[in-house]
């Protein structure tokens, strides 16, 4: 069996144990921005689900979810909750929904999909360690095992297991068009980035086409667009009801349009210099070879050791400069 397929098989295993099949279930804070790994990792959780046939019923960001809401359409059944590297006082408007969630369903089955953890004040420690060790059912699936060791350190009332990053649930992906550059290089621009590497890899290398995800032209149109029926809902509340099917469709188009646009991005280049986790996984679903750096917060580092280098295609590097030297050189051979 081929290590992706070893993964995806050892990823389901896990969920089915928490999620029996034909489960019909609630997957929340979903990803209404244009960071593309995160609508890939929301991608790869739908797509699991699919293969355990377990039915989505109610769907929600964090800006349009309603407890209500979410008993009507869903009076029973496990709520889980997206994916990712939000889980910590980095991104505060995620974490304060995912603790939102946690308190107003203690009857439920919550189950959080794989995440990072960072704490850096331990005030939000404190606040979430309140939260989640009171819920009696919290079941937190950790993507990198110094996020497992945390979790089984500060949340001792939950059930704490390793699991694998969704995006891997996408499977491989086709390479949409023909490379034009040797270098595609995507670089964080957020909190998280490495200081001054966008700078530094534009001045060093030729042959580079360098940038970010997100949409600009007609991909952003569509994007405004699709954000239509929820903006409705929230200008009018008692529409909700009669506009979920239309923001359900409108969250899978979201996602579609912005995985598509993230692998031409990628595919511009024979070779990924990136510090985005999710630039890393879509690059190995792609078969393109990758330099990865790591991100502020050590999670490419750490989601390396754990399964990225065993999946294969990826060269993780220390440093700026020592990625630069490896593709002047001609770049890494997989």
């Amino acid at each position: 069996m081929q290590p992706l397929e070893a993964l995806q098989d050892s990823t389901l295993e896990i969920l089915r144990r928490h999620i029996p099949r034909l489960s019909r279930v609630a997957l929340v804070d979903f990803p209404r921005h244009q960071n593309a790994g995160d609508s890939l990792i929301w991608h790869g959780a739908v797509t699991y689900l699919r293969r355990l046939e377990v039915n989505v019923d109610f769907m929600a960001d964090l800006h349009m979810f309603h407890p209500n809401d979410l008993r009507e359409r869903l009076p029973g059944g496990p709520i889980l909750i997206n994916g990712g590297g939000n889980f910590g006082d980095r991104w505060t408007g995620q974490q304060k929904f995912r603790e939102q969630v946690i308190r107003e369903f203690p009857e439920r089955k919550i189950i959080q999909l794989p995440q990072s953890i960072e704490f850096r004040s331990e005030v939000g420690l404190r606040q979430a360690q309140a939260t989640l060790n009171s819920h009696p059912d919290l079941v937190l699936l950790m993507r990198d095992w110094n996020s497992y060791d945390r979790a089984i350190k500060w949340f001792p009332n939950a059930h704490v297991e390793f699991c694998p990053d969704m995006a891997y649930g996408a499977g491989r992906q086709e390479r949409p068009l023909t490379a034009e550059y040797d270098v595609t290089a995507v670089l964080r621009k957020d909190s998280e980035a490495v200081s001054g590497s966008r700078s530094n890899a534009i001045s060093s290398l030729t042959s580079l086409e360098s940038g970010d995800w997100g949409l600009s032209g007609a991909e952003q149109l569509r994007w405004l667009l699709y954000r239509m029926p929820e903006n409705c809902a929230r200008v009018a509340p008692p529409m909700r009801r009669y506009l979920a099917p239309m923001i359900d469709r409108a969250f899978n188009a979201m996602i579609r349009t912005n995985v598509a646009s993230a692998r031409r991005i990628i595919a511009q280049g024979r070779t990924l210099l990136t510090d985005r986790l999710h630039a890393t996984v879509l690059g190995q679903l792609m078969g393109i070879p990758v330099v990865a750096l790591d991100n502020a917060n050590g999670k490419i580092r750490a989601a390396y050791s754990a399964y990225i280098q065993e999946v294969g295609g990826v060269t993780m590097v220390d440093s700026m400069d020592e990625a630069l030297s490896l593709l002047r050189d001609g770049g890494p051979i997989h």
